[in-house]
């Protein structure tokens, strides 16, 4: 290649050629001097992609079309000499790899994948699919600084294939390996309660700080342990009644509370024998599953 100056012209004839570092796609030229040239264009294992022949002298003209992924170009003049000639086009951008090592975490609703980060990726396309292999849909996207995601639009109990994508100037990514995993919800182990007695004080701590205290039945509470191990299952109504009985009733026939299932952080069991049996003298057992009793 030339310098684009006539003034320090080099007069030469037959064959010149110049090889990039990288490799560039090619979209106009120019050359200077006697008509009759070709410009050769070659790839990486110096195959010849394509030629052209110039049709104005000391012009920039167009190619029909880019020619990609060139490395070598050669000025073939087979009348008089050239005096200045150049190509011009980009550079063209390297591939970008695919992100490495994805994991998928399942948990109550959710699944969280990881991933290793990618050089110069600008986002990540989080694609997902029901069936091993695709096809996948894209459910999200990160930037290129955040190799983690957590995907909550899905469903217990259903298995989720996952594939990570990196993009960058030079496009997207080939898919990285596939991770499944299958959300669900918690498991919850209740300690079982010791029925030292036929009665219980059951204190229940919510999220706002407060702490609940009743004075039940050991079946009012062996009812309320059954109702919230349902609930960590994702079975049974989101609330739970407790009959406050003698407490505080005043003018009421009767007084309940209403306990929210994903309001409570814990419970205490304080069981204590008060002499008249498991159910107390007129609690009679209470069943869970049956909705009259809330």
């Amino acid at each position: 290649m030339t310098d684009n100056d006539v003034y320090s012209m080099q007069l030469v004839s037959g064959m010149a050629w110049y090889s990039f570092e990288t490799p560039v796609n090619i979209e106009s030229t120019i050359v200077y001097g006697a008509p009759g040239s070709t410009i050769e264009f070659y790839d990486a294992d110096k195959k010849l992609i394509t030629s052209y022949m110039p049709t104005l002298n000391n012009q920039i003209e167009n190619l029909p079309s880019p020619v990609k992924n060139v490395t070598s170009v050669v000025l073939k003049h087979t009348e008089g000499n050239f005096r200045e000639w150049n190509v011009f086009g980009k550079s063209v951008e390297p591939p970008v790899a695919a992100p490495l090592n994805l994991k998928a975490t399942g948990g109550d609703k959710k699944v969280t994948l990881t991933w290793n980060s990618v050089n110069n990726a600008t986002s990540y396309n989080v694609k997902r699919s029901t069936t091993a292999g695709g096809p996948y849909v894209t459910v999200g996207s990160v930037t290129g600084s955040t190799y983690t995601y957590t995907d909550t639009n899905v469903v217990n109990g259903t298995t989720y294939y996952y594939v990570v994508t990196a993009v960058a100037a030079a496009g997207e990514s080939a898919p990285s390996n596939e991770a499944s995993a299958t959300p669900k919800a918690g498991d919850v182990v209740v300690p079982p309660v010791e029925e030292s007695g036929d009665s219980a004080i059951l204190v229940i701590t919510l999220n706002n700080g407060t702490a609940k205290e009743y004075d039940l039945s050991m079946n009012e509470v062996n009812a309320f342990i059954a109702w919230y191990e349902g609930r960590a299952a994702g079975k049974g109504p989101v609330m739970f009644a407790i009959d406050k009985h003698e407490n505080n009733k005043g003018p009421f026939k009767n007084r309940k509370d209403y306990i929210l299932y994903d309001k409570i952080i814990t419970f205490e069991v304080n069981a204590y024998d008060n002499g008249k049996g498991g159910n107390g003298e007129t609690t009679p057992p209470v069943n869970p599953e049956d909705p009259s009793n809330y």
